[in-house]
């Protein structure tokens, strides 16, 4: 009867085991090392159940946190906005394989003990110093490394030699200097390369021999020559260096404007292909279309025809008034002529102050040289200029000539007075004003 008793027992105690075993705490390693991460950050209340003074990470879930059995796996705290250094106990973390601490304030330098099964290693986007730790070249285990944007400086030591599974490197947007290690060359496993807006410097033929996807080397100080092998990367961005074989960029394609209605009715997804600029491009932005190009030539053409006609317009005018300058003082000086040669051998009498009568023959109006005329309609022309030359006759002669002023020899009244016909002896014929 003892029998059953005794193997219900046993089945008890051994369910007991395994409650234990269930219930059992973290790696006393891995408590450590998380909680001078705690410290170093400043004991954040953002995390949630973590605890300087130990605890269970596993069992309490600790923020961020993940495990498989007794150990952490796992460390997943991007943007949580931590602010402190990243401790000196990682090396501890003998289990984790992803890290993920980007996108925080973190700063100093990366520790030299770093957990060393690490398969994601995810720092970028923090305010880390200093250089590239020896560690690294100890994560025989990492496929993924991102130490980008961050204040990296100094060179590149050789750390890729061991590095047979890493398959995407990010360390772009720091300050390394110095050419690039020959270890670097032995990634041979290593698909996506970024590594722009550094101060890298020497050639880059250490890659030439890596089966690459996406290389980008942009604004360095990079020089020599691009190497042939590199035409085979779809995604190459070379830019911002100092290469003698820099590809020239490509003339942007002319589409024709398409029809509305022939859009389709939903979206279609960006394209993207591979370019070898300084920096990628949007094609729909680069795009120039046909309609704004003909509507620029006809725009152009208008405003030259009007600029032509307006030119045309003006000789036209100036030399209209030209001819119609020229024309009219010809003219006026031909009726003068005629007018002079008409009145030949007439005389015109001008008084002088010494009640003497001087008359000027019509015949030395010949001699006249024009200077300015006032013709009938207003316009001005050149005049005749008189030349000094003159008749006097004493008032006793004039009286004689003009038979004493009588009504017969009156020729008419004018602004002087009346004007009377003078009969001279030597057969010269006058008018002379009596005022």
């Amino acid at each position: 009867m003892a029998a059953p008793g005794a193997a219900s027992a046993g089945v008890l105690f051994v369910l007991a085991l395994l409650a234990a075993a269930a219930r059992a705490d973290t790696d006393a390693g891995d408590v450590a090392a998380l909680g001078i991460l705690y410290s170093s950050w400043n004991s954040p209340a953002q995390l949630a159940g973590w605890s300087a003074a130990g605890g269970d990470p596993c069992g309490a879930a600790w923020t961020g946190v993940s495990c498989s059995g007794t150990a952490v796996t796992s460390l997943k705290l991007s943007g949580m906005e931590l602010n402190g250094t990243l401790g000196y106990e990682l090396s501890s973390l003998q289990a984790l394989k992803t890290m993920d601490l980007s996108d925080n304030f973190l700063h100093d330098a990366i520790p030299y003990q770093l957990p060393s099964n690490l398969t994601y290693l995810n720092l970028a986007k923090n305010n880390l110093s200093g250089n590239l730790p020896y560690s690294i070249s100890t994560l025989v285990s990492l496929e993924y490394l991102n130490l980008s944007h961050n204040s990296l400086f100094q060179e590149i030591g050789e750390l890729f030699g061991s590095l047979n599974s890493l398959s995407e490197l990010d360390i772009s947007f720091n300050n390394l200097t110095g050419n690039l290690p020959i270890s670097m060359g032995s990634l041979s496993k290593v698909s996506s390369l970024y590594m722009q807006n550094n101060q890298l410097s020497g050639t880059v033929d250490v890659l030439s021999n890596l089966s690459l996807a996406t290389l980008n080397i942009a604004n360095n100080n990079f020089s020599g020559m691009i190497p042939q092998e590199f035409s085979s990367i779809p995604n190459l961005i070379v830019g911002g260096n100092s290469f003698v074989n820099m590809p020239a960029s490509p003339l942007p394609a002319l589409t024709p404007p398409k029809n509305p209605r022939d859009q389709p009715n939903h979206p279609q997804g960006p394209v993207s292909a591979p370019t070898v600029l300084d920096t990628p491009i949007d094609q729909d932005d680069k795009k120039l279309q046909t309609g704004p190009l003909v509507g620029i030539a006809v725009g152009s053409i208008a405003v030259a025809s009007c600029v032509l006609f307006t030119l045309v317009f003006c000789l036209y005018k100036a030399r209209k008034r030209n001819d119609d300058g020229s024309s009219e003082p010809k003219d006026i000086v031909g009726s003068l002529a005629v007018n002079i040669d008409r009145a030949s051998n007439r005389e015109i009498p001008i008084p002088n102050n010494s009640h003497e009568n001087v008359v000027v023959a019509t015949s030395d109006l010949q001699k006249m040289t024009p200077e300015r005329v006032y013709g009938a309609n207003g316009s001005t022309a050149k005049k005749a200029k008189v030349p000094v030359t003159a008749t006097s006759y004493t008032v006793a002669a004039l009286q004689v000539a003009t038979n004493s002023f009588c009504q017969d020899s009156l020729l008419g009244e004018g602004s002087l007075g009346r004007v009377y016909k003078a009969d001279f002896p030597n057969g010269k014929v006058a008018a002379y004003p009596n005022t």
